[in-house]
């Protein structure tokens, strides 16, 4: 059966891996279908190439769907920080689940780095019966202790109001963390200079609090941008094949940069 991405979706924005197993869809959005095998999906942030080869070579019978959730900018990826924007994302989902029966909808999983760190732990939070894994990376968990030039463009000045909430509580992780019910991998490069680690301890600080099992990752004398490093792609797939996939990964397997040459005995 020769199956076509929904309209509005392409191979760029949903990809399916699967290099031993079926179902399989070529880069040109087309593939062949076999609805007996169960595909797991992932949404997430922004494209990375370094995810889909890592996922590749060191899972090679994964079996996998990648939702590209989009790269917002402005006012739209402030956005992203709200229940409605997430509620879109399981319509999708559920959507894409019901023209493709081999999507196993039941185990979703979702990361992102930076906002959409912050959007993935909001995420596991705020709809923790439908998604199961969440890997967070260097989210800003509040914006009241991220850049003031950010969230008060969108969110305005901080107001405290009379009952001691204020105006920036409905996009405060922390006050959530408490309703997590998957497994949830955070992760923060502890010299990170954008988003300070203190964003991510005070979701751990609450997990804590409330009896939450959960996995932490810091990473030393990283700044922002450790994402596309090879160990934090592999752990990344790792605790997705582990914990969605229910499969065991390859111990400690190593990634190359594609940049790398290497002789025909190395993996």
């Amino acid at each position: 059966m020769r199956i076509k991405f929904p309209r509005g979706l392409d191979s760029r924005s949903v990809m399916l891996l699967s290099y031993s197993l079926t179902p399989t869809l070529s880069q040109k959005g087309e593939g062949v279908s076999n609805p007996t095998i169960q595909a797991r999906v992932i949404a997430f942030f922004h494209p990375q190439l370094p995810d889909v080869t890592a996922l590749a070579r060191a899972h090679p019978d994964a079996s996998i769907v990648l939702i590209h959730t989009g790269s917002p900018v402005g006012h739209s990826a402030y956005a992203g920080k709200d229940a409605q924007t997430h509620a879109t994302w399981l319509a999708g989902m559920k959507e894409l689940a019901a023209r493709f029966p081999w999507i196993d909808i039941d185990r979703a999983g979702i990361y992102g780095h930076s906002g959409g760190g912050y959007a993935t732990a909001d995420a596991m939070f705020r709809y923790p019966d439908f998604f199961k894994v969440g890997i967070s990376e260097a989210g800003n968990h509040d914006n009241r202790v991220y850049e003031d030039d950010w969230a008060e463009k969108w969110q305005g000045l901080l107001k405290s109001n009379p009952d001691g909430t204020t105006n920036y509580d409905n996009q405060a992780n922390q006050l959530v963390a408490k309703r997590l019910k998957g497994k949830l991998l955070l992760a923060h490069g502890t010299m990170d200079t954008n988003v300070p680690p203190n964003n991510t301890l005070l979701v751990v600080n609450e997990l804590i609090k409330a009896n939450k099992d959960f996995d932490l990752l810091m990473l030393p004398n990283r700044g922002h941008g450790f994402g596309n490093e090879p160990y934090m792609i592999r752990r990344r797939w790792d605790y997705f094949v582990r914990h969605l996939l229910g499969a065991e990964p390859p111990k400690e397997y190593e990634l190359h940069p594609p940049s790398e040459t290497r002789s025909p005995s190395q993996p």
